[in-house]
């Protein structure tokens, strides 16, 4: 009985012990969660106005980005469900990607793909990732970005049933660019562009506007790149969006650079330097300033070029930017070339070796090679200038995209076609005419696209069969004018040989005149003066003629080049043009071989050519 009594004392303290802890651990837990809410609410209070004043600043570096990044990540520990304030973080996310903090973009943009994650957002949740896609693109991160993709797409597909999404169609688009498949980039771009349309999101249209025309850059369609550039400059002009129009401006002065169009590029760089100034995006105006120097640099105003290089080199290095820095040495190298400086050049080329190979794209690997190539050629390195040409040259090769702008051509004349049947198609099923009336028109749809298939075909081939009489006719001319050459030479040095001959004759009547009479010394004098008379003018003006036939601009040219030589100097060019040497000349020319290589000194010295260049080869390329 005792015991019974004790074991039902101690339960009931032990029961009561166990209560009183489940109350404590009930009431300590409210007060920590209401401890965590007080937290998080005070730190979005502060943070909620940085994002607002982050998000209209420019002026911002890569250090002051990290520092809120670190901010951000301390309110991942407490219980964060406001929307508002992630969208604004995504919003921020895009802002540090414009600027080149990709960084902290990427880890911004994290930061809200977690929480879309958690809450099903779906939608927002494709758009922070197709975000993450480009900016895994710009780190060339292209392994996460596929994969990322790959997971985005197939979640998507399994919320959506089938429905395309624009924003994964523009992120596939990006890395098809990347990779090179063109045709499928603008396959899918046009395609998102559609449904941005259909949608009425006028923005995000816009924003593919600017990918089709960096695609159509690519291409080297430059006149489809500076359309669709200026819609969306127009767009974002309307809307006065200046960081998204200062994007497509800086594009339409790069456009106007790679068409030749110098100044007009001139006059969108100044445009866009005074923008980018206004909002203190100085990322934006290192990029320009690099824009100018290249574009100084094709007009052939060096010194001035060099300057906006150095400008764009001090804000580079201020922010950080190292893909700044890696095309201000490349760039500057080119410069240093042009103006005969190429061991500086190469010294700043080899300097940034490393660093080319993390942004070793086709492009910028072309450029690289052929900067080594023109700097090796100069300092008669010829090896060495012979093997970065190669690299170069099968880099371009490979980038060979004549066909895919067919096809896409091709391609996009189809799908208005399609799109028009479509339209067609949804406006006889609104107004009910009839299954009928339908048939008809897919019918007639169809006629339409086989029409338009065949012309192009048609098309297509009247463009091969002139392109292959051009060609024909170009390999008949160039036979005629080798033929032509052939004979010119030919009647040189027979030429050369008369003149030799009658130097001969010359020399045996010379011999004879003081062993003659006084009546027969007259003759042979007479007849010494014939000859020499044949001798200089008969031969050099036959010759003089056929070759001003045959070369008719070639004087006038090297007149252009080097005005101060003379029309003696001059003929002599023609003649060595001709492949005759020295000897031949000074026979043609009844001048002795020592006269024919002094003048031949000289007229390098005019030229301007160093001693390991050859004559003959410069006078052949005029």
């Amino acid at each position: 009985m005792y015991k019974s009594d004790l074991h039902k004392a101690v339960s009931r303290r032990l029961l009561l012990i166990i209560c009183i802890l489940l109350i404590q651990h009930v009431l300590w837990g409210n007060t920590s969660e209401n401890q965590g809410v007080q937290s998080y609410s005070a730190d979005k209070k502060e943070l909620m106005p940085e994002i607002d004043q982050l998000l209209g600043r420019w002026d911002i570096n890569n250090e002051q980005a990290e520092q809120f990044v670190t901010k951000l990540n301390a309110l991942t520990n407490y219980a964060i469900s406001d929307s508002l304030f992630f969208n604004k973080l995504h919003r921020l996310a895009y802002h540090f990607s414009i600027m080149g903090y990709t960084s902290s973009a990427r880890r911004t943009a994290e930061i809200g793909l977690a929480f879309y994650q958690k809450h099903r957002f779906v939608q927002h949740e494709v758009e922070v990732q197709q975000l993450l896609v480009d900016i895994y693109i710009s780190e060339r991160k292209l392994d996460s970005a596929r994969w990322l993709l790959k997971q985005t797409e197939r979640d998507w597909l399994m919320h959506a049933k089938g429905q395309e999404n624009p924003y994964i169609l523009h992120s596939k688009a990006n890395l098809a660019e990347i990779d090179g498949r063109y045709l499928e980039a603008s396959q899918q771009l046009i395609i998102a562009l559609g449904l941005f349309e259909q949608r009425g999101n006028e923005l995000d249209a816009a924003v593919v506007r600017l990918t089709l025309a960096d695609l159509y850059t690519n291409m080297k369609m430059y006149a489809k790149a500076l359309q669709y550039n200026k819609l969306a400059y127009e767009y974002f002009k309307s809307k006065s969006l200046d960081a998204r129009m200062l994007v497509a401006g800086i594009n339409i002065a790069s456009v106007h650079k790679q068409t030749g169009e110098y100044q007009q590029s001139l006059e969108w760089n100044q445009q866009n330097i005074l923008k980018a100034k206004a909002m203190d995006n100085q990322v934006s105006l290192a990029m320009i300033y690099m824009n100018m120097g290249n574009t100084l640099n094709r007009f052939g105003k060096y010194d001035a070029a060099l300057a906006y290089l150095d400008s764009s080199l001090v804000i580079s290095e201020a922010l950080g930017l190292r893909f700044g820095i890696f095309l201000y040495h490349l760039n500057k190298a080119d410069v240093l070339v042009k103006i005969n400086k190429p061991k500086e050049a190469i010294r700043l080329l080899e300097s940034v070796a490393e660093t080319m190979r993390e942004y070793a794209s086709s492009e910028i690997t072309i450029d690289y090679n052929l900067t080594m190539h023109r700097a090796y050629e100069q300092l008669g390195r010829f090896e060495d200038a012979l093997r970065c040409y190669k690299i170069s040259q099968s880099l371009q090769d490979s980038l060979d995209t004549d066909a895919a702008v067919r096809f896409m051509l091709e391609w996009e004349g189809l799908m208005e076609k399609e799109r028009g049947a479509r339209e067609i198609v949804q406006l006889n099923e609104a107004v009910a005419r009839g299954r009928f009336q339908t048939w008809m028109v897919l019918v007639g749809s169809l006629a339409v696209i086989l029409v338009l298939f065949f012309w192009i075909r048609m098309r297509y081939r009247v463009y091969k069969l002139k392109r292959q009489l051009i060609e024909a006719d170009q390999l008949r001319l160039m036979a005629e004018l080798a033929s032509k050459n052939k004979e010119l030479a030919s009647k040189a040095i027979q030429s050369a040989a008369i003149g030799e001959t009658l130097t001969e004759v010359s020399k045996k009547v010379s011999w004879l005149i003081p062993r003659v009479g006084r009546d027969g010394a007259d003759k042979l004098s007479q007849i010494l003066k014939d000859l020499e008379i044949r001798n200089t003018t008969t031969e050099w003006k036959d010759v003089d003629m056929k070759f001003a036939q045959v070369h008719e601009h070639f004087f006038k040219r090297l007149y252009e080049i080097c005005p101060n030589l003379t029309p003696s100097e001059i003929k002599l060019c023609g003649l060595l043009r001709l492949n005759m040497t020295s000897k031949e000349i000074a026979l043609l020319t009844n001048r002795s071989v020592a006269t024919i290589d002094n003048s031949r000194t000289v007229i390098r010295k005019k030229l301007g050519l160093p001693p390991e260049d050859s004559l003959t080869k410069y006078l052949l390329s005029i």
